[in-house]
């Protein structure tokens, strides 16, 4: 990231973002890098803290089975007991020898030009918010809904949103909210695919995507097909 461009430097404000939302982002961006990365300061917590992360996590893990897609639940089970916040030292070394991914702090919500200059691309509709279709119906891999108590059950059950079937220009053209449950997700057939749309070269498609005006929450085009809530692999339906 080319830090020495003000729009994506920290200069100890909340941000300015794409996503739309009524309420500015919250955290003390004072105490960041320039790139918006912080250390822990794990001796801040308090007990009062633990003790809130352990309650926070036993509702999460509670929620999980036929919700969460298996791949995460299984993951979960191998970082550890949830007595305390973990370090997120021993979090990287753990995730690194696994999958070569690390960890970092950040103050709160960030640009987006800092935020995918520290994860992967197309991060809010797929790392933060992505649906996955399995044999047992639709499920949440996204962290942001899976660490949830209301957006859980909303994203897979809930006849609301619109699920809608991975398309990357798609899915790069839409527009989200930052401070409400989606109006939209984007469900993917595997991880397989989800990797292989993100491995090319992305500078023609930013080009294309350029040209074409951006798609507000919620709309669902013409033919494009939508998961109903809970359903299973051929349960999807086309306009």
């Amino acid at each position: 990231m080319n830090i020495g461009k003000d729009k994506c430097m920290n200069v100890g404000v909340a941000p300015v973002t794409y996503g739309q939302g009524d309420r500015p982002p919250r955290g003390d961006y004072s105490r960041a890098r320039a790139d918006y990365s912080c250390e822990q300061d794990f001796a801040r917590y308090t007990e009062a803290d633990h003790d809130t992360y352990r309650r926070l996590h036993a509702r999460q893990l509670e929620q999980l089975p036929g919700l969460a897609c298996q791949e995460f639940i299984d993951a979960v089970e191998q970082l550890g007991a949830p007595e305390r916040i973990p370090r997120f030292d021993d979090i990287s070394r753990r995730l690194d020898r696994a999958t070569g991914w690390r960890i970092v702090g950040v103050p709160g919500l960030i640009p987006e030009e800092a935020f995918f200059a520290l994860l992967a691309r197309l991060y809010w509709y797929t790392v933060e918010f992505g649906l996955i279709d399995t044999p047992q119906g639709v499920r949440a891999y996204g962290s942001g809904i899976l660490s949830s108590a209301g957006e859980l059950r909303y994203a897979v059950t809930d006849p609301q949103p619109q699920r809608l079937a991975f398309r990357l220009e798609r899915l790069m053209r839409t527009e989200y909210k930052i401070d409400t449950y989606q109006a939209n997700y984007f469900v993917i057939d595997s991880f397989s695919q989800l990797f292989q749309a993100t491995a090319p070269d992305f500078t023609p498609i930013y080009t294309a995507v350029r040209r074409l005006p951006p798609i507000a929450p919620g709309i669902r085009l013409p033919g494009e097909r939508n998961y109903p809530a809970g359903a299973a692999k051929s349960g999807g339906v086309r306009a």
